[in-house]
């Protein structure tokens, strides 16, 4: 655990944490390619179309008005079916960006009431060590005044086995 002011985050947390922005950075990631993949194909659809329509015209241009026409009405719809088509995509994709939201929204505050709540826990464990270890200074506080007393004792019979120091008389 690291601290933090007086908030401590879990190894947990801090995992499930960077577990949602990854999941994040992945969808955005997903989201991202499919946007540069739609474009890349509309790119390389609006391509061929051209490179066929300059062949096809290369081939039949003797052949005239008709044809042209003909080519230019089968265009706007493959136009018009392709718009249609990107509409639905840009339709599917912002159905699915909301959903994700929505998913990022409950999860979020399911980390926020799982974090509560593990605050909590974490603050009820504390306040139960807290009380703990006070209990344990308090007796190891009487132990510690019986064990002074007692060597006080002990120390004070000592000496009156040894008695009063003893003179030494020198002979003259």
């Amino acid at each position: 655990m690291r601290q933090n002011g007086d908030v401590y985050v879990s190894v947990e947390l801090m995992a499930t944490i960077v577990a949602f922005a990854g999941l994040l950075a992945t969808l955005a990631g997903g989201f991202g390619w499919l946007i540069h993949r739609s474009d890349a194909q509309f790119a390389g659809l609006a391509t061929k179309i051209d490179a066929q329509g300059r062949d096809f015209e290369a081939r039949v241009s003797g052949q005239g008005r008709d044809l042209e026409q003909r080519i230019a009405v089968r265009g706007h719809d493959l136009e018009a079916k392709i718009e249609a088509q990107g509409r639905k995509l840009e339709a599917k994709i912002d159905t699915q960006g909301r959903k994700i939201d929505t998913q990022g929204q409950d999860l979020e505050a399911k980390i926020e009431t799982q974090g509560r709540k593990i605050e909590a826990k974490i603050e009820a464990q504390g306040r139960k060590l807290e009380a703990k270890i006070e209990a344990q200074g308090r007796d190891l506080t009487s132990i510690l005044t019986v064990l002074q007393h007692e060597v006080t004792e002990t120390k004070i019979a000592i000496a009156r086995l040894e008695g009063p120091p003893r003179h030494f008389v020198t002979a003259r």
